[in-house]
């Protein structure tokens, strides 16, 4: 009888502690699962955060900046500013045969009323870009055109003051540039490669400033720079592509407006406006893109700041 009753109550203890090992199990299952299921929403919560944010971002470029930018640009057109009076009859502008140079070209003659200098490296481009520019905005325009390879051309200064000679510009827009056939990391670049951007890049570009400079616009104390820069030059750290182009274009577009203040400084002087504009790469820009940043850039005025 009392080994009958020890039996009972061996299996009692056992059948007890069975039963609560497989009740803990199951809590911990549970609560396993519960913790899988809530990192699991933290998971998708962030995606569907991130993936918002990249709507967002996708919806103001596409609709909500050109939006503003309509706005923006349509508010000024009614009471337009007179770049002739502020700045200036003519305006030059580099690397006007295609891309966002021409957009500046006919934005200029268009909306600012400006005759025009085309300044490019191939005559038969140039001579297209005047035909287009003169179909869309009116033979009112006066265009002429000059022929200088940046790249080349040993004493571009001389040669873009004696093609300006008599005239009085009043915007000049440096949108002559280059990069690199494709994309490399900065020791990959050949020496011929990053030499021939700079003098194309920053030395041209200077060089077109000063016989602009030089040939009227100080002395008559009024007119506007305008310099295209590049988003790689905006992006930190900078597009570990395209280094010594990013480079370039950052230091054009500190220059112009370094320039401006300097010039402003001379009490002796009225303003001198410097406007960095920054832009994608031509080739992987849209036509509707470059007139935006164009437009807008002509209807305020090209006031001194930088737009993207």
């Amino acid at each position: 009888m009392d080994t009958l009753s020890y039996n009972h109550r061996a299996i009692y203890f056992l059948t007890c502690s069975s039963s609560s090992s497989s009740h803990d199990s199951l809590a911990s299952y549970h609560h396993s699962h519960s913790s899988s299921k809530k990192r699991a929403k933290v998971i998708m919560d962030s995606w569907l955060l991130l993936l918002t944010c990249l709507g967002f971002l996708s919806l103001s470029r596409h609709l909500i900046i050109p939006l503003l930018t309509y706005l923006s640009t349509t508010t000024a057109a009614a009471k337009p500013e007179d770049l002739k009076t502020r700045y200036g009859p003519w305006a030059l502008v580099t690397g006007s045969t295609d891309g966002i140079g021409l957009a500046f070209a006919v934005q200029l003659a268009r909306h600012g009323g400006l005759n025009l200098v085309l300044v490019g490296r191939s005559p038969a481009k140039l001579d297209r870009a005047s035909a287009q520019i003169s179909s869309e905005v009116g033979n009112h325009v006066e265009i002429r055109t000059l022929e200088v390879d940046f790249a080349t051309t040993s004493d571009v200064e001389r040669v873009v003051r004696d093609g300006i000679g008599g005239l009085e510009i009043g915007v000049l827009v440096n949108n002559v540039g280059m990069t690199y056939p494709g994309a490399r990391y900065f020791h990959e670049v050949e020496e011929e490669v990053w030499t021939e951007m700079v003098r194309v890049n920053l030395v041209g570009t200077t060089m077109v400033t000063r016989a602009v400079l030089l040939g009227g616009m100080l002395e008559r104390g009024k007119g506007a720079i305008v310099s295209l820069g590049s988003g790689a030059a905006a992006v930190l750290p900078s597009h570990p592509l395209f280094a010594v182009y990013a480079a370039t274009k950052a230091l054009r577009g500190s220059a112009v407006q370094i320039l401006a203040c300097g010039i402003q400084a001379d009490g002796n002087r009225r303003p001198v406006s410097g406007a960095a504009v920054r832009s994608h790469r031509n080739d992987a820009q849209s036509g509707h893109d470059r007139e935006t940043i164009a437009l807008h850039t002509v209807a305020r005025g090209v006031r001194r700041g930088s737009s993207s």
